[in-house]
């Protein structure tokens, strides 16, 4: 073997694994760009994502303090009756009137039976009928 072509193939070989290191190199560096590109998007869009909805967090929370004070207003206008009007004599003396008349009603009315065992005397009820033709 000459030391010469052992030389060249050397050099060829030495040549060609550098070339190949470097394409390897720039094929990493490529991916590796676009890889690091959909990670800025994603995070892009996910810083987005996160302040819409902190805003919507804030705008909802707004509407709901709003809401909660509304209700208080509304409820404090409710507890608080409305004035009423001062009864007159007469229709103070049409009241006595009425609760004595149903006085009169309650003491002059007959005492209820109740039955000695505590249940009401009832009759057959005529709805259950066709159920007992049924069973024939």
């Amino acid at each position: 073997m000459n030391p010469l072509y052992v030389s060249i193939a050397a050099l060829v070989i030495t040549a060609a694994v550098l070339l190949h290191g470097v394409l390897a190199s720039r094929r990493y560096q490529r991916g590796l760009a676009l890889t690091q590109a959909r990670y800025d998007k994603h995070r892009h869009t996910s810083t987005e994502n996160l302040d819409r909805a902190k805003r919507q967090i804030g705008q909802l929370q707004e509407d709901l303090s709003t809401a909660r004070q509304e209700i208080k207003r509304l409820t404090r206008d409710r507890s608080q009756p409305a004035a009423r009007p001062a009864a007159t004599a007469a229709q103070l003396h049409a009241q006595a009137q009425a609760k004595q008349d149903l006085l009169h009603v309650l003491i002059d009315k007959p005492p209820r039976h109740v039955p000695v065992n505590g249940f009401a005397d009832t009759l057959p009820s005529r709805q259950f009928e066709e159920s007992g033709v049924l069973m024939r």
